[in-house]
């Protein structure tokens, strides 16, 4: 928009995001703030499919990492658990069968709040399931 300098002489340009309050705003899981070619305000924009699901990686790593820490007495104790997800579907991991509702809650939860449908990883050729065992105190 042309606009009057202030010793009256010429005009110049200024943008009318000058002029606009950009309200706060918070981007939930799966997204981040960005500014968009012509907008003055940025808004939420969907991350990437490769940054969703290296982010679910991270999280199903930790978990399994706390789930499979639970030691076992016999072979009942260990279970294998195949995850189904909007992220991903596994060939199975083994852990503790007292841990495997929480572990598929978990993952549940933070692929639905954070993965959209169409990004999930490809399903890999699984090899044949062994029975899992608890070998010194740990499922494997």
């Amino acid at each position: 928009a042309l606009v009057p300098n202030a010793n009256g002489c010429c005009y110049h340009c200024e943008s009318l995001c000058n002029q606009v309050m950009c309200p706060g705003i918070a981007c939930g899981s799966g997204s981040h703030l960005e500014q968009l070619p012509g907008q003055c305000c940025p808004s939420c924009v969907q991350d990437s499919c490769a940054v969703q699901l290296v982010n679910y990686d991270k999280f199903k790593e930790q978990l399994i990492d706390k789930y499979s820490s639970e030691p076992c007495m016999t072979d009942v104790d260990c279970t294998i658990y195949y995850e189904k997800n909007q992220c991903d579907v596994g060939c199975g991991i083994v852990i503790p069968s007292s841990t495997v509702n929480n572990l598929d809650s978990n993952l549940q939860s933070f692929a639905q709040a954070n993965c959209s449908p169409g990004c999930m990883h490809p399903i890999p050729p699984c090899p044949p399931p062994t029975p899992p065992v608890c070998y010194k105190g740990w499922c494997q």
